[in-house]
């Protein structure tokens, strides 16, 4: 597939997301702030002095926290400027930039995102934002108070540059998955899985659980949970016709009390498959059930507030999973 047969369909991609996150409420939230860095660097060498140095300052922030990232130093216009013309920037930022020809539709998804968290009571602290592109791994990063949105991961799936990834990894890098990523990640980030050593497995399924729930809140993705889960309709639709039979595999193997994290980690890590679930189970298969075992113990307790779903006092309860009720049937 061509360049310019990807743009249109991810930027599609992005608008219908973004559409359903929007659409998913009556209320309505103001639009994040998120500094354009890649444009920042666009522009960057067309740039006069004058506002070359106003540039900085205005985003000195976002700048500083980006070249960290990257290892570029502080911001200057040197380091800025030699940054504009590394191999990353000069490669990506167009195609970025027609994949994604206006960030607005991102700031209010953001912004939605935000206002959502609040009114559900989860404490998100205070971040300032920015797009990017680097050839980092991550595509959402933290660096000090500032979180980065690198583009360059959602280019499409099709996209030539990521041939030599897996196909699971390559599954996630359309521009659909932007919301639940953002969401994923700030609230992972204020609400990390928190455990003793040696805590059994079905802990980290519940957690993993609450955080697609609170995804689902959080992006208006509740009516497709497939996203948020991050599968495709038929990798759902295998979990769901099959859920009674991997939910026996778990308690008849063991699996939920097994304390070691390499079980745990085949349970819930990304991967093309969790096999010791049995062949053809599709990755992260103990965050599907996770998420099941949440939302049997939310339709028994409505009332639960969101944050307690992510405390260490919900997930690693003994009587978590008995007071769910959650017992699937054939």
């Amino acid at each position: 597939m061509s360049k310019h047969s990807i743009i249109p369909y991810a930027f599609a991609a992005l608008l219908a997301a973004i559409t359903a996150c929007n659409t998913s409420g009556d209320k309505e939230y103001p639009p994040a702030e998120i500094a354009e860095v890649h444009s920042t660097l666009r522009d960057f060498s067309s740039s006069d002095s004058t506002t070359r140095n106003a540039i900085i300052q205005a985003q000195h922030i976002e700048l500083a926290a980006f070249l960290k990232a990257v290892g570029d130093g502080e911001p200057t216009v040197e380091t800025v400027g030699t940054r504009a013309m590394s191999p990353a920037s000069t490669v990506f930022i167009p195609l970025v930039d027609s994949v994604f020809p206006d960030i607005s539709p991102l700031r209010q998804t953001l912004g939605d995102i935000l206002g959502r968290a609040a009114d559900i009571g989860l404490s998100i602290p205070k971040r300032r934002y920015a797009t990017v592109v680097y050839g980092r791994p991550q595509s959402i990063l933290f660096v000090d108070s500032t979180m980065l949105i690198a583009l360059n991961h959602y280019l499409g799936e099709e996209f030539p540059g990521y041939s030599h990834l897996p196909a699971y990894i390559r599954a996630t890098k359309n521009a659909s998955m932007l919301p639940a990523d953002i969401a994923e990640a700030l609230v992972a980030t204020a609400y990390p899985y928190n455990a003793p050593a040696g805590t059994s497995a079905i802990a980290r399924l519940i957690y993993e659980g609450a955080l697609a729930h609170t995804k689902m809140a959080l992006t208006g993705t509740a009516a497709a949970p497939e996203t948020a889960l991050g599968y495709d309709i038929s990798q759902y639709q295998w979990l769901e016709q099959n859920e009674t039979s991997l939910w026996r595999t778990l308690v008849e193997k063991q699996l939920l009390y097994d304390t070691s994290e390499g079980t745990t980690d085949r349970l819930v890590a990304p991967s093309p498959a969790t096999s010791i679930l049995g062949h053809g189970t599709p990755g992260r298969a103990g965050r599907f059930i996770g998420w099941k075992i949440v939302e049997s113990y939310l339709r028994r307790n409505p009332a639960t507030p969101a944050d307690s779903l992510l405390s260490p006092a919900f997930y690693t309860s003994p009587s978590a999973l008995r007071q769910s009720g959650y017992n699937p049937r054939p």
